[in-house]
C-alpha cells in the first residue's frame, strides 16, 4: 500500500472511536442510574480515550524527529519541525478558544458578570490553566512538546525515561493517590504554581512510552494479551479509588495506565486497517471536530432540552450522532472547496 501506513490508519480509527467516549465523559450517560456505573464508564472504560490522544499526539510528533546517541539531533529541521507543530497546536487552541468565548460572553453579560475582570480571568485561564474544560488536553500538550523536545535534546532517551518513571511516581502519588498521603499544604502549594503542573508531572511521564512504540517487536497477540492483563490491573486500582480514596478525577491517572495505553497503542498500530488514506484522513480529522465541538454542540442542544431533564443515555447518543453529522459535514466542505480556514480547526 502507498501513503501512510495500515498500521497508523488504525490510530486514526481508534482516535473517532475514542472521541465519543470522550462525549460520554462530557455527558455522564449513565449518572442518574447508578453511581458506580457512572464511575466505571468515565473513569475505566472512557478514562483510556485521552490518554489515548496524548500518546498519538506525542507519537505522531516525535517519530518524525532525527535521533543521534539517543537524543535529538540538533538541527535546523528538528527545530523546524518542533516550531511547525507547536504553531499548529497553539492556533488550534486559539481557535477554539475563540468559539467558546463567543459562547460564554452572552452568558456574562445575562449573569451581569461581564467586566475587564472578567476577561482577565480567562485569559488567565488561557495561559495556565484552560478556558473551556475540555481544552486542557490542547493547552497541556503546548507545555509538554517543548519541555520534552528541550530535555531529550539534552538528555538520552534511557536516562530520560527514568526521570519520568519517578517524575510519575512523584505525580501519581500527589494526584491520584494525594487524599490518602499528601498533606493540605502541599496540596495548596503546588495548586498555586501559576503552570498546570499535572501536565509535567503525570503527562510527560506518561507518553515517554511513545518513544519505544516503533522499537516494540511484540507479535499483535502478545501485545493485546499484555493490554487485557494491564486493563484489568488498572480496573482494580480504579475501583480501589472509588470505595478508598474519593478522587475519581484523576483515576486515569492510575500507576497501571501507562503500560494499559502502550500496550494498547502497540496492538493497535500493529491491527494494519486496510482503507484508503482520504479515509483515514477523514476519520482523523473527524475525531479531532468531535473533541473541539461537541460541547459547543451540548450546549446548543441544551437550548432545546437541558442534560438534567432528558432521559441521559438517549441524550448521550443524540450529542454523539450530532456531533458526528456535524465532523463529517464540515469535514466534507474542507475537502470540497479545500478549506484552509476550515483546516484550521481540524
Amino acid at each position: 500500500m502507498s501513503g501512510k501506513s495500515a498500521g497508523l490508519k488504525s490510530i486514526d480509527l481508534a482516535k473517532f472511536i475514542f472521541a465519543f467516549f470522550v462525549v460520554g465523559i462530557h455527558v455522564r450517560p449513565f449518572e442518574p442510574y447508578s453511581a458506580l456505573a457512572n464511575y466505571v464508564f468515565r473513569n475505566v472504560i472512557s478514562g483510556l480515550a485521552v490518554p489515548f490522544f496524548f500518546m498519538a499526539s506525542c507519537y505522531f510528533f516525535f517519530r518524525k524527529l532525527d535521533f543521534e546517541n539517543g537524543k535529538i539531533k540538533k538541527s535546523a529541521e528538528n527545530f523546524g519541525r518542533l516550531k511547525k507543530y507547536f504553531l499548529r497546536i497553539l492556533l488550534l487552541y486559539v481557535l477554539w478558544t475563540g468559539v467558546y468565548l463567543v459562547w460564554l460572553i452572552p452568558q456574562w453579560i445575562v449573569t451581569d458578570s461581564f467586566s475587564l475582570r472578567t476577561f482577565l480571568s480567562f485569559f488567565k485561564a488561557f495561559l495556565v490553566k484552560w478556558p473551556y474544560y475540555h481544552l486542557w488536553y490542547i493547552l497541556c500538550l503546548l507545555y509538554v512538546i517543548p519541555a520534552m523536545y528541550f530535555l531529550l535534546r539534552h538528555i538520552n532517551i534511557k536516562a530520560f525515561t527514568v526521570i519520568m518513571a519517578v517524575v510519575y511516581v512523584i505525580g501519581v502519588i500527589y494526584y491520584t493517590y494525594g487524599k490518602l498521603f499528601v498533606p493540605g499544604i502541599i496540596v495548596r502549594l503546588i495548586e498555586f504554581v501559576p503552570i498546570p503542573v499535572g501536565a509535567y508531572l503525570l503527562i510527560m511521564p506518561s507518553v515517554t512510552t511513545c518513544l519505544y512504540v516503533d522499537k516494540c517487536k511484540l507479535r499483535k497477540n502478545t501485545a493485546l494479551i499484555l493490554f487485557a492483563v494491564c486493563y484489568i490491573l488498572f480496573v482494580a486500582e480504579s475501583l480501589f479509588f472509588c470505595y478508598n480514596a474519593n478522587r475519581s478525577w484523576y483515576v486515569q491517572y492510575a500507576f497501571m495506565i501507562v503500560p494499559t495505553i502502550y500496550f494498547l497503542f502497540v496492538w493497535v498500530k500493529s491491527c494494519n486497517l486496510d482503507i484508503s488514506d482520504r479515509t483515514a484522513t477523514l476519520l482523523r480529522n473527524m475525531s479531532s471536530v468531535v473533541y473541539f465541538a461537541h460541547p459547543m454542540i451540548i450546549n446548543l442542544f441544551g437550548l432545546i432540552i437541558a442534560k438534567e431533564d432528558a432521559e441521559r443515555i438517549t441524550y448521550f447518543f443524540i450529542i454523539s450522532f450530532l456531533s458526528a453529522v456535524t465532523a463529517f459535514v464540515l469535514c466534507k466542505i474542507k475537502e470540497k472547496t479545500n478549506s484552509k480556514i476550515l483546516s484550521l480547526f481540524m
